[in-house]
């Protein structure tokens, strides 16, 4: 923990708070928002890593994806790591705003064979996994396709139904169906 921006501090008859270490100023976030950011920044990286995906390969000017990518990244990470803007009303409308900006970058017509990488989460998710096989794939001229981490979640949760009570799955169902909505 100690490498981590985040530094765990407990009350008396309190719940725990996560502190802040960036920056000037000292920011807490309570351990509820704490598990919202998360979830949130499961989205937000699940838009960004399939939009990337669908933008790189037609850029006009390279790098242009990468330099929105981390515009963004900057910005909800600042959000995220301070539990700022935790609404599903804003994520929806964030998520709106950074497709439009996506939608901006100038592309070419070229249509490229879309190759879709499988496995195990290791395999599709780190590019140390896969040899950085997203990049190889661009580089021989097709688009590739990963689908989000939000995915193996709902597929968790779809997958306990079959092992649970009637009432336990209720809780399951019900996240499950949030989780659909927000996808």
């Amino acid at each position: 923990l100690a490498s981590s921006p985040f530094t765990l501090r407990t009350q008396r008859s309190k719940e725990p708070r996560f502190t802040s270490l960036v920056g000037r100023r000292e920011r807490t976030c309570c351990s509820k928002s704490y598990s919202e950011s998360s979830l949130f920044a499961l989205f937000y990286g699940d838009l960004i890593m399939l939009l990337v995906q669908q933008v790189r390969p037609y850029e006009k000017r390279r790098g242009d994806t990468e330099r929105l990518r981390d515009r963004w990244l900057k910005k909800l990470g600042a959000e995220l790591k301070e539990c700022r803007r935790l609404d599903l009303n804003i994520m929806v409308n964030r998520f709106r705003t950074i497709t439009r900006s996506f939608k901006r970058i100038p592309r070419t017509d070229t249509p490229k064979q879309r190759i879709a990488l499988v496995g195990e989460l290791y395999t599709k998710y780190c590019s140390i996994g896969n040899w950085d096989m997203v990049r190889f794939i661009e580089e021989n001229g097709c688009e590739s396709f990963t689908n989000g981490l939000s995915w193996y979640v709902i597929y968790y949760i779809d997958a306990q139904l079959v092992r649970l009570r009637e009432i336990a799955a209720l809780g399951y169902r019900a996240a499950g169906l949030m989780l659909e909505r927000i996808q």
